[in-house]
Order: C-alpha cells, then structure tokens, then sequence
C-alpha cells in the first residue's frame, strides 16, 4: 500500500507588507506540491517525479483582522468586514483570538483545484514573527493540508 499523496515542499516566503507600519500585515506564499507515484514507482528521481503543484497565497491585516486567502490564485476566503476580536475590539471572534493575536482557520479546497475533499488549515500568530522550521508550534505562519 502506497500513500495517495505524497506532499513536497517548492517555495516559502513570507513578509510584513502594511501601509503605513510594516508590521500590521503579514503576506505568507506557499508552492508545494504532491509527487507523481507511477513515476516514483518506476524508479524515476528528481523533477520527473513532480505531479501536481499549488500556490497558496495568505494576507493578513493584524490590525482589523481582515484577510484574504487564494489557492492557485483563486480566492477561496476573504473577509472585508474586521474580524471581532482582532486589536482594538472588544469582542471575540472563532478564528481571531485576541490573547494571543492568532488568526486560526480551516477552509476546504475547492473541487475544482483539487479533487477529493481535501482541507486547508492555517494557523499565523502575529506577535512571533520568526520562523522556526523544526517546531510547528512556534512557527508564525502555518499551514497543513489533509484528507476531508
């Protein structure tokens, strides 16, 4: 038994792109991709080996709690509306949590780019803005994909 999808890393970028004060959004890039088996079967190494590829870009504002996610650069959430609990509210809000400045969201990848039922999580904590590869939990920016 072979695993149905084998994920490889391509590229991670990410950068403080706010308008008047860098810090008050954050920009996170991914490009991964998932292995092609019957060449991974076959013996092949190296770029014969690279299947399907994706893009997956996140925009965060810290400081209203908006965001915008795109997935080969199809829009799979946004928010226009501040999210509550984001700096400067008072409220509290499911994927914002004020204590901890986390953005904390699951989102399902459309059919259209990934057959399959698949989900896309992202978790960015906005006041631990280094990255730190060897531990998942402190790493500001995060994003897993799994079976649906």
């Amino acid at each position: 038994d072979y695993p149905t999808l084998i994920p490889y890393q391509i590229d991670f970028q990410t950068r403080t792109i706010g308008k008047h004060i860098s810090l008050t959004k954050r920009f996170c890039h991914w490009r991964f991709g998932f292995a092609h088996i019957p060449s991974l079967l076959s013996s092949k190494s190296g770029v014969a080996n690279r299947g399907m590829e994706f893009e997956v870009k996140f925009i965060w504002s810290i400081a209203s709690g908006k965001h915008e996610l795109y997935m080969n650069n199809y829009c799979i959430s946004s928010s226009s509306i501040p999210t509550y609990g984001s700096i400067g509210s008072n409220s509290n809000a499911t994927n914002m949590n004020r204590s901890t400045n986390k953005f904390d969201e699951t989102f399902n990848i459309p059919q259209s780019i990934l057959p399959g039922g698949h989900i896309l999580h992202i978790t960015a904590y906005s006041n631990n803005f280094k990255f730190v590869q060897s531990n998942a939990n402190t790493n500001a920016m995060n994003m897993n994909t799994a079976d649906g």
